[in-house]
């Protein structure tokens, strides 16, 4: 093939040197900054890593081998500078800045566009650094001799290059390159290795402009129309790409390898080219299905001056899926599907003529095939002869409906599983809330104070969207406000740590208003609805989130104590949210930070008595909490806990009190104020269904005595007394057995 020279390759990169320099000994130079806009387009910010002179030396660098330089893929195009980022740190890139590149690159009527955009190489990690900076210091010297060793890793696929398909299940990439441990040209006369798809892409550019260079001179193509040309070299370099496999002989999926590893010399000397017949891509996209027997047509197209045969044939790949720990899981390796490809064995194309090709792929007989699944593989045709290149055409398409698999990962608030565990609706404190009771107080202080007066979805984006929609509706389904609308949101992952898999804005934030005013208390939906890039086929997936407007507090009544048993007693109702958790305080302390409460329950017990001591007073006080962060105050509860001890032995007093219990009326007077000089602080009973107890006052307000007025019994029962009397500090209390009978 002829070195190209009139062809220019764009490079829109991060730096480039001067062509000046030992990679480039072509003729002047041609370079446009367009961030910083000047004529610098060296990299001299500290972190570009010369990523941009080492894709310019995978192009097009031409050194002298012979003096260990290096050569690119096509080492005698024109390189046209494109620089998209600025020296400047704090300064990033943006679309319209691509955009400005890209047209003046048309205006000079380049042939080939390259644009290896991303972050800089990175050659080792700091920790790494810092343990080698602690070892013994060893030197090595190196002469200029080179050796050739096997590459262990030869014709595999970097574990980190992309994946497709695109959004709308178009197949990208569509064809792979080097792009591992690359050897290229740095700043400042040096080389250094680069890994990542920048390394790769300007092979591909490099390797396009040859392949251009062979169909502009070509007898068949010479005269065509520049984009019809653009459209062959692009079928051709498909068509004749090596289907790479992985250890165990299996191709890896075309989601990852596209046709296959670029194979120049069989781009430039197929005579034939295999298309869909559709679109005239050299690839067969075939979006979503439900059937497991599925039919393509081919057109094959010979540009030569003689008959061409081929046999057909081809595989069928899925994912493979292995059960780990009791979970399926997709290793990122393809299978071999259980299939039959049926079509004619071989196909002839006449000279200067087509023929098209029915295919069909019939893979129903594999029991290990699931709904929602890719279904892809190769239709390959070997040349009868042997005599022109193997060509191949690549597959892909979604078994179930592509609209199916999620876009937003699974919410907290919703209760359903999720891949990242972080989506889910968060206060104004971004403390999630609990699930199934988002609530906020809108307009109230403890909402402005809390700042519990706000919601905010935390969302994880599984899949691109094209459009997402947050609004706000009431039970009845009607729209109460529109929050907020988003074009073509990316997908979150994570890849070496360095990402972060969720997206929160202000901008998605409900404030509980509607279009002007504070909405009224009650349950609300707040609404995200979503769909992908699938054209008149996408459908909208939805997720509703449950929020109450709640700015009511509980009401926290008949709070009582039980001195015997230590237990505290109380009832909770709530009209909004629902009480979330109670707290008791005792002579304004608290005492107990946090009871949940249960739905649907009103009444509550609780045991304080380890708070509780004898001879002491306790003012004792339940706050209840919804779910709003509204707080509900019960009555003081006064609880004054007396030292008593029970006399069970008249020893202690030696007091003889007789009644004549046969004769009780309905009314007995009971002793007086004092039992031998001890003062009765009062009277009780254990017959309280039976027996009340009054005091009886003189006439200035004086208790001088206790009666008991006792209800009619239907036969004899005996019932008891009960002195509480005040001796040295403490009570004692003396039981009085008595009989009640019958009339």
């Amino acid at each position: 093939m002829k070195n190209v020279r009139k062809f220019l390759s764009i490079l829109i990169i991060l730096t480039l040197v001067l062509p000046s320099l030992v990679f480039a000994e072509g003729d002047g130079k041609l370079v446009d900054e367009f961030p910083d806009r000047n004529n610098e387009i060296v990299d001299k910010s500290k972190t570009g890593g010369a990523h941009g002179m080492h894709v310019a030396g995978t192009v097009a660098a031409n050194g002298n081998i012979e003096d260990n330089g290096i050569n690119g893929v096509a080492p005698e195009a024109q390189v046209l500078a494109m620089k998209v980022f600025s020296n400047k740190i704090d300064i990033g890139t943006f679309d319209d800045i691509y955009l400005d590149a890209i047209e003046e690159s048309i205006v000079l009527e380049s042939d080939v566009i390259n644009m290896s955009l991303g972050s800089p190489a990175v050659f080792i990690g700091h920790g790494h650094g810092s343990e080698m900076v602690k070892k013994e210091k060893k030197f090595v010297t190196f002469n200029k001799d080179t050796i050739d060793i096997p590459n262990p890793e030869e014709w595999q696929m970097s574990d980190f290059t992309s994946w497709g398909t695109t959004p709308s299940l178009e197949l990208k990439p569509e064809i792979t390159a080097p792009g591992g441990k690359i050897y290229s040209t740095l700043n400042n006369n040096k080389y250094g290795s680069m890994n990542g798809t920048s390394m790769s892409a300007p092979h591909v550019a490099g390797g396009s402009a040859l392949v251009m260079e062979y169909i502009k001179e070509s007898s068949q193509y010479g005269r065509l129309n520049p984009k019809l040309q653009s459209r062959i070299a692009k079928q051709l370099m498909m068509n004749t790409a090596k289907i790479l496999e992985d250890e165990n002989g299996i191709p890896y999926s075309p989601r990852r390898q596209g046709a296959g590893i670029m194979n120049l010399n069989g781009a430039v000397n197929t005579p034939v080219r295999v298309v869909n017949r559709a679109d005239n891509e050299a690839k067969l996209e075939l979006k979503d299905f439900s059937s497991k027997e599925i039919s393509v047509e081919l057109s094959l197209f010979n540009d030569s001056e003689e008959d061409i045969s081929y046999k057909i044939d081809g595989v069928v790949l899925a994912d493979d899926i292995q059960e780990v720990e009791g979970k399926e899981v997709n290793t990122l390796k393809s299978r071999v599907v259980d299939s039959n490809i049926s079509s004619e064995e071989t196909i002839t194309v006449p000279a200067n003529g087509s023929k098209n090709l029915k295919i069909n792929i019939d893979f129903s007989k594999d029991s290990n095939i699931y709904e929602d699944m890719f279904i892809e593989g190769f239709v390959k045709l070997e040349e009868i002869t042997d005599t022109y290149p193997e060509l191949s055409i690549p597959f892909v398409g979604f078994y179930g409906d592509w609209n199916g698999p999620e876009i937003l990962d699974g919410m907290k608030d919703l209760n359903e599983e999720s891949y990242y565990n972080i989506s889910g609706m968060v206060n104004g404190k971004d403390y999630y809330m609990d699930p199934g009771k988002a609530a906020i107080n809108p307009g109230t202080k403890t909402g402005r104070k809390n700042r519990t007066d706000s919601i905010t979805p935390i969302l994880s984006f599984l899949r691109n969207a094209e459009e997402v929609k947050y609004s706000i509706e009431d039970e009845e389904g009607n729209l109460v406000r529109n929050i907020r609308n988003e074009s073509f949101v990316r997908k979150h992952y994570v890849g070496g740590g360095q990402n972060t898999p969720y997206s929160y804005s202000i901008l998605r934030r409900w404030d509980g208003r509607g279009k002007i005013r504070t909405v009224e208390d009650g349950l609300y939906y707040y609404k995200i609805k979503s769909k992908i890039h699938y054209g008149n086929k996408a459908k909208w997936q939805e997720k509703s989130i449950p929020v109450y407007v709640d700015t009511k507090a509980p009401e926290i009544t008949d709070i009582a104590f039980d001195k015997e048993s230590g237990d505290l007693t109380w009832k909770g109702k709530d009209e909004g949210s629902g009480i979330r958790y109670f707290t008791i305080w005792s002579n304004d302390k608290k005492i107990v930070e946090y009871i949940e409460a249960e739905e649907g329950m009103e009444e509550y017990k609780y045991n304080i008595g380890e708070f509780i001591e004898e001879g002491n007073e306790y003012n004792i006080e339940i706050v209840g909490f919804d779910y709003a962060s509204n707080g509900g105050i019960s009555e003081v509860l006064t609880v004054d806990i007396v030292d008593e001890e029970v006399d069970e032995t008249e020893e202690d007093f030696n007091i003889e009190v007789s009644f004549d219990w046969e004769a009780i009326a309905e009314d007995i007077e009971l002793p007086g104020t004092t039992l031998e000089g001890y003062n009765i602080l009062n009277w009780t009973t254990e017959n309280e269904d039976l027996i009340t107890i009054e005091p009886i006052k003189s006439e200035d307000g004086n208790i001088i005595n206790s009666r008991a007025k006792i209800e009619p019994v239907d036969e004899d029962m005996e019932v008891k007394f009960f002195a509480h009397i005040e001796k040295e500090d403490r009570v004692h209390i003396k039981e009085f057995k008595g009989t009640i009978k019958k009339d």
